[in-house]
């Protein structure tokens, strides 16, 4: 159970987006439910607020499983209504607040727990209950993104899930301010006069992810370190290399797919000399140690595959082949850091 727990929060801190859906009507919320998954939202919470919402997750959380889509359900109160999720099959259960007992109860069922919480003093109470993720609850009432960034001072640590009218246009300032999840409410419901609120819903998620994808260009995925010198890489920093240093996956390693770019191209341009030995550091803590030259030569990174970046279900956001040489490696999953030996 432990097991399933920590794949199923790493598949939704993955999503990063939540969509929420709270609708009083029970039809109109089933065909928001299903635009907002048929627009490739990866985490979808239903609230207990909304009529059907425990058939709604029964219906479609063995398809949604399969498809690598993580269901859960919101605005749970009483230890009645977190057990009716559970048996409907919901993944993670989130609260407005915070209640040791019912945080108690999830993982005991082996779901992920998501209370809500304001100040230091209940976030930092939520997660020493066992509070997985604590919900910043309603993070506009505080000062949104800025409210977040103070608390991120004395709370670097605890993973925080965001909502209560986060407008998409606030979503780089959010990711900026350390939040690993954001919950989308008000910004995915359809008007109350249209007749199709499914397509309504789909067009508003859909606008949603361009608006995390566009984030993202700008977050760093790659660190280069020299000395005291760091070099941030970020999606946009490797679309602008030039086209020299671009290249087929398939073109260099026969049977691998994917765009890539020569590690020499970064190297190059952090100075970086090639007798040198550089420590490389992947996402969950792996190190190694190669020499420069090797990745000058023969090192590639595969951060792409059909357009799309690379998630860490395929290894990345970046991963790294090495080809030829002494120092060969066959590759290196969620490449994150390159380190300078002194």
């Amino acid at each position: 159970m432990a097991d399933r727990s920590a794949s199923t929060l790493s598949a939704l801190l993955e999503a990063t987006l939540v969509g929420v859906v709270r609708d009083g009507d029970r039809d109109r919320a089933a065909e928001v439910f299903g635009g907002v998954l048929e627009a490739g939202l990866r985490a979808v919470e239903v609230t207990a607020t909304t009529p059907g919402c425990f058939e709604l997750i029964r219906a479609h959380a063995e398809r949604a499983g399969r498809a690598g889509v993580t269901l859960g359900v919101g605005t749970i109160r009483t230890p009645a209504e977190l057990a009716a999720a559970a048996e409907a099959g919901a993944a993670f259960v989130v609260s407005p607040h915070t209640d040791p007992a019912l945080i108690a109860q999830a993982k005991a069922l082996g779901l992920i727990s998501i209370p809500g919480a304001f100040t230091p003093t209940e976030i930092l109470t939520a997660r020493a209950a066992g509070a997985d993720v604590v919900k910043v609850f309603p993070v506009s009432a505080g000062g949104g993104h800025r409210y977040v960034r103070l608390l991120r001072g004395p709370l670097p640590d605890v993973p925080l899930w965001v909502s209560g009218d986060v407008r998409l246009d606030e979503i780089p300032a959010y990711l900026a301010a350390g939040v690993q999840l954001i919950g989308l409410t008000s910004v995915l419901a359809p008007p109350a006069q249209t007749s199709d609120p499914r397509g309504d819903a789909r067009a508003r998620a859909g606008a949603a992810l361009e608006a995390l994808g566009r984030a993202r260009e700008g977050a760093p995925l790659l660190v280069l370190r020299v000395g005291d010198q760091r070099v941030d890489i970020g999606l946009k920093e490797l679309r602008r290399l030039p086209g020299s240093a671009h290249t087929a996956l398939e073109a260099v390693l026969p049977g691998r797919r994917g765009h890539a770019v020569r590690l020499a191209a970064l190297l190059r341009s952090a100075q970086i000399p090639e007798g040198a030995s550089l420590r490389l550091v992947s996402r969950d803590g792996f190190e190694r140690t190669m020499s420069a030259e090797a990745l000058y030569r023969g090192g590639l990174l595969h951060w792409s595959t059909d357009g799309h970046p690379l998630t860490t279900d395929d290894g990345g956001p970046l991963r790294l082949y090495v080809v030829g040489g002494q120092d060969q490696c066959d590759n290196m999953k969620g490449l994150s850091e390159i380190v300078l030996v002194p």
